[in-house]
């Protein structure tokens, strides 16, 4: 669900959420619901409707948690799995893990039909919340007027709640990466795969504690409304949560300590070691029973099958 800052298309207008139809291939079509238009090709005709159904639910809880307008313009462009109909429907280029990306400042929000599911998107209607929430920051902001970890982290917490794959991905990123490096994602995540997935998690685990501790998804809204009202950054985040960027993520990362504890436990060499010696102690006694199992077996069936071979004695 990467927002990659892209280029404006030909016959965009910065702002206004327009695409000209005519880049459009002649056999797509377009369906409207909350102001929100989606275009797409026939095969992809199911999830349009789909969309267009979730549509006024998803732009009315955006709109509440942001403090936007949710009948701004909003165009919804449903990529196609071939490349070649893609380039005729003049979608830009993204990263190929990438789910969900928007232009910024035009409304015009992407959707890969054929990469759902892959972390950290769940489904067509979480990308469409989560794309939604990068337009709507960027009309409440500015463009590139808020870090990239406050943005992403904002529009995971309005795209979905958090859920195992979530813990899996933060689990994964404490072991590899130091969480308190989500704040060097200023302008950019990284392009690696493994990289942004473990950015998405930490950005979503951190602006999610942040929206619990401060009584919901509003006070991020109102963190983007004092930027866009000329503030900076740091000093928004402040106001809002009485402390800076660098102490929430200390207190965060304090807040997980029995976890990562638990984590460093699970992961250090000394318990790699301990738990390899148990597995294989576990192993070579199952291996034995299994063996003294078969052979009183074989010492059953030769039993039955033996027949007296002593002489007989005359009467």
């Amino acid at each position: 669900m990467l927002c990659v800052a892209l280029a404006l298309l030909p016959g965009t207008v910065a702002g206004r959420g327009t695409l000209d139809p005519e880049r459009l291939p002649a056999d797509w079509r377009t369906l409207t619901a909350a102001g929100t238009e989606i275009h797409f090709p026939p095969s992809a005709a199911s999830l349009a409707e789909s969309l267009a159904r979730a549509a006024p639910s998803v732009r009315g809880r955006v709109a509440r948690a942001l403090g936007t307008n949710p009948a701004s313009p909003v165009e919804v462009i449903l990529v196609p799995r071939g490349s070649d109909e893609a380039e005729r429907a003049g979608v830009p280029s993204a990263p190929h893990w990438a789910a969900g990306f928007t232009v910024p400042g035009s409304g015009l929000l992407y959707i890969r039909t054929g990469a759902l599911g892959v972390y950290p998107d769940r489904d067509a209607t979480s990308i469409f919340a989560h794309e939604l929430g990068h337009a709507e920051l960027g009309r409440v902001a500015g463009p590139a007027r808020l870090p990239r970890w406050f943005e992403e982290g904002t529009c995971m917490v309005l795209a979905r709640p958090w859920d195992l794959r979530d813990s899996w991905s933060l689990t994964l990123a404490v072991l590899f990466y130091d969480p308190a490096a989500v704040l060097s994602h200023q302008q950019g995540f990284p392009r690696d795969a493994s990289a942004a997935r473990a950015a998405y998690a930490q950005s979503f685990a951190f602006v999610e504690w942040l929206a619990r501790r401060s009584g919901g998804t509003v006070a991020l809204g109102r963190v983007a409304h004092r930027v866009g009202g000329g503030q900076a950054f740091s000093a928004a985040f402040a106001l809002e949560f009485a402390m800076t960027p660098q102490a929430a993520v200390r207190a965060w990362r304090t807040s997980m300590g029995r976890w990562y504890r638990t984590v460093s436990m699970i992961t250090s060499t000394t318990t790699m070691w301990v738990a390899m010696v148990l597995l294989l102690a576990l192993g070579a006694m199952g291996q034995r029973r299994r063996r003294r199992r078969i052979l009183a077996r074989w010492a059953l069936e030769e039993g039955a099958d033996a027949t007296d071979d002593r002489p007989t004695r005359p009467h």
